[in-house]
């Protein structure tokens, strides 16, 4: 089946904690023998917006943050949804991109990625695309 593109990638460089619109996703790096970790900024918007549910979502379920891997937490003010895509432990953005793709169509409006550290933009776009 032909997945429907994007209607508009941009940057937009704006703290995470004072966006605005309907779903933001976080990258999540993590490995079979680690717990995943939310990051820098990741436990930053965490603690700021969400009192720790972030980090209470990853620990009570079974997101173990290997590649493709999805969880949704739907807030009850501000950010509306947060999520979390596991990239594993490599750096095949294209594959993260093609994971998230579906997930992004889901929701109306604006979804912001935000950047980790070691992110490629260019390859994460194209899968995306």
């Amino acid at each position: 089946t032909a997945r429907s593109a994007v209607a508009e990638v941009r940057t937009e460089p704006v703290r995470p904690d004072f966006w605005d619109g309907s779903g933001m996703v976080l990258f999540v790096k993590g490995t079979e023998k680690t717990v995943p970790s939310l990051g820098r900024i990741g436990s930053f918007l965490d603690k700021q917006c969400f009192d720790g549910a972030l980090a209470k979502l990853v620990a009570d379920t079974s997101f173990d943050a290997s590649l493709g891997s999805v969880r949704v937490h739907q807030a009850d003010k501000g950010i509306q949804n947060v999520i979390l895509v596991g990239v594993g432990a490599g750096d095949d953005w294209q594959q993260v991109g093609l994971a998230t793709g579906p997930e992004l169509q889901k929701f109306e409006g604006k979804v912001a990625l935000v950047c980790i550290d070691g992110l490629q933009v260019e390859p994460l776009v194209v899968g995306l695309l």
